[in-house]
């Protein structure tokens, strides 16, 4: 989910034992024009960052997410499923970054645009079913 979700797709790109993937809310696109502290602060703001103790070094944060391009990345998913789920009214990513890494990924992927969804959903048992049931089909789980 958001963050976590753009590292998700940077490994998954580079780790083929990885079988399917599911995100959510990922930052295809680079909106925040601030210097890293500034983005650290923000994220705190929001939410994103929680820990008191995290980043250990701003610097270092700021370069792997630099290095972490999930435009580039997503291309190198195919042939595992890629299921992208972002929230319509979503404050914090905007939806269209959901639309730009779809247009760049390849087969075999599925969109899903939440209606009356903000960036937090991954609680939302609508949200959480439908990503489940999407696993369980594209992993042949089906039934269990």
């Amino acid at each position: 989910s958001s963050m976590g979700a753009r590292v998700a797709i940077w490994v998954t790109a580079r780790r083929p034992e990885v079988a399917a993937l599911v995100s959510f809310a990922a930052p295809a696109v680079d909106r925040w024009t601030m210097t890293p502290e500034e983005r650290v602060r923000r994220a705190r703001e929001l939410g994103i960052i929680r820990d008191s103790d995290f980043p250990p070094s701003v610097e270092a944060w700021h370069r792997e997410m630099e290095m972490m391009n999930p435009v580039e990345s997503v291309a190198r998913v195919a042939p595992r499923p890629l299921l992208i789920m972002h929230g319509e009214e979503d404050d914090v990513v905007s939806p269209d970054d959901a639309r730009v890494l779809y247009e760049r990924a390849h087969e075999p992927k599925e969109l899903v645009m939440l209606p009356r969804t903000g960036h937090r959903f991954r609680s939302e048992s609508v949200a959480i079913e439908r990503a489940l049931d999407w696993l369980e089909e594209h992993l042949g789980l089906a039934g269990g």
